[in-house]
């Protein structure tokens, strides 16, 4: 089990079943209402910088890199890292 918004399990996953080859990540909050009342969270778990942590661990122990498969949803916006209004 892991916790994406605070990385808790994610090293433990990578140590005991790797070395992986690739990760494909699914997870995300996608739902607008939620990720617009706790923006953080959502970055917490929608941006995967520990499962990115955990793959730079794998590599400096194992030598293996892993390649990572990252889903996103249709909610992509333009990247001008500004809030979007549904008008956009």
């Amino acid at each position: 089990q892991v916790d994406l918004a605070t990385g808790s399990g994610v090293h433990a996953v990578f140590e005991t079943h790797g070395p992986f080859a690739a990760v494909i990540n699914c997870a995300a909050i996608s739902q607008p209402g939620l990720c617009e009342k706790d923006p953080a969270g959502a970055r917490a778990v929608n941006v995967p910088g520990h499962i990115i942590a955990a793959m730079r661990a794998q590599q400096a122990a194992a030598g293996v890199t892993p390649f990572l498969i990252h889903i996103s949803t249709d909610q992509d916006l333009i990247g001008s890292g500004t809030l979007y209004r549904e008008t956009h």
